[in-house]
C-alpha cells in the first residue's frame, strides 16, 4: 500500500510553486476560514495577555502560517521538504512576517522542541498510514506540546464516527476520474497537470499526477507522482490511536468555509 511517506514530494511542490506563483491572493483566501475559526476558540484565544505560540506542521507554501500570524498567533512553521520551505521562508520575508521556518520529521518534533508549543496545526495527519506511523507521529506532537496544549486536526468528525467508507464513495462517485486540474505559463514554460483516480481500497483512493512540460525551445517532457488519498481515520478510527498518544478531552467543533461548506475542525489536548 502507498503511504504518505512514499510521496514524490519534490516533484509535487516543484509543481506547486511553479502554479501558485501566479494565483497565490485567492489560494490563500480560503486557507483562512479553519485558522479563523481556530483563534475564535478559547483553545486560540490570548493567555494572560499573550497570543498562544503555535507550529504549523504542514508548512508547504506558507499560506495557513501567513494567515495565522496576521491573526495574532505567534507562529513556527516546519515541513520535511526543503523545496518548499524555502519558498515558504523567502514569501515570509517578503511579506515582512517574523515567521520561524524549520525542517522536521513529525515523529522527532518531540525531541527537537519539548513542550514548546500551546497549539500544533496539521491538515495533513489523517494520510499517515498504518496505524504504527499514525502513532509515532501523534507522539512526536504529544511530546512538543506544552502541558495543556492541544493538537489541532482535521477530516474526522465527531458527529461522523465512522464516516470514512461513506465519505471515500462519495468522492469516488462525485469527482472527475480524469481531468485537466491546471495548467500555467511562466518562466518561458507551459505545464499542464492531469489527474487521473485509482480507487484503491474502500478507504483509499490514488490520485496520479501526470505533468506535461513545453518548453520555449518546443521541447517536451513530463513527470508522474501519485498522491494518495486515505479515509480511514475517521472519528471511530483515530481516536485510540489518539489516546493510546497520551491525549485527551477530544472534540469535534465545526466551521464554515469561503464556500459555504461546513468542515469539522478537531482538537485533541496533553494534559
Amino acid at each position: 500500500m502507498q503511504t504518505y511517506r512514499d510521496v514524490d514530494w519534490d516533484t509535487f511542490w516543484r509543481w506547486e510553486i511553479f502554479r501558485r506563483r501566479l494565483d497565490p491572493v485567492d489560494f490563500m483566501r480560503w486557507k483562512a476560514d479553519s485558522s479563523r475559526a481556530l483563534r475564535g476558540l478559547p483553545q486560540g484565544g490570548d493567555r494572560h495577555g499573550r497570543a498562544p505560540l503555535l507550529l504549523d506542521a504542514t508548512c508547504g507554501l506558507g499560506y495557513h502560517a501567513m494567515v495565522q500570524r496576521r491573526l495574532g498567533f505567534r507562529v513556527e512553521a516546519c515541513d520535511s521538504n526543503q523545496r518548499v520551505l524555502d519558498f515558504a521562508a523567502a514569501t515570509f520575508e517578503e511579506q515582512g512576517l517574523d515567521i520561524p521556518a524549520f525542517q522536521a520529521d513529525w515523529t522527532e518534533l518531540g525531541r527537537h522542541r519539548p513542550e514548546r508549543y500551546d497549539l500544533i496545526f496539521n491538515d495533513e495527519v489523517h494520510q499517515v498510514f498504518p496505524r504504527d506511523a499514525l502513532l509515532d507521529v501523534l507522539r512526536g506532537f504529544h511530546a512538543a506540546l506544552r502541558p495543556g496544549g492541544s493538537f489541532v486536526f482535521f477530516y474526522a468528525d465527531a458527529e461522523k464516527p465512522g464516516n470514512g467508507p461513506g465519505h471515500a464513495q462519495w468522492d469516488w462517485e462525485h469527482e472527475q476520474r480524469e481531468r485537466r486540474a491546471w495548467s500555467a505559463s511562466a518562466d518561458g514554460l507551459e505545464v499542464s497537470l492531469d489527474v487521473v483516480l485509482e480507487r484503491a481500497s474502500d478507504t483509499l483512493i490514488l490520485e496520479h499526477h501526470n505533468y506535461s512540460i513545453r518548453s520555449d525551445a518546443s521541447t517536451e517532457s513530463g513527470q508522474s507522482m501519485t498522491m494518495p488519498k486515505n479515509y480511514y481515520w475517521d472519528w471511530s478510527h483515530i481516536v485510540p490511536v489518539l489516546e493510546q498518544a497520551g491525549f485527551t478531552d477530544l472534540e469535534s467543533h465545526h466551521f464554515v468555509n469561503v464556500h459555504g461548506n461546513t468542515f469539522s475542525m478537531n482538537l485533541a489536548t496533553r494534559r
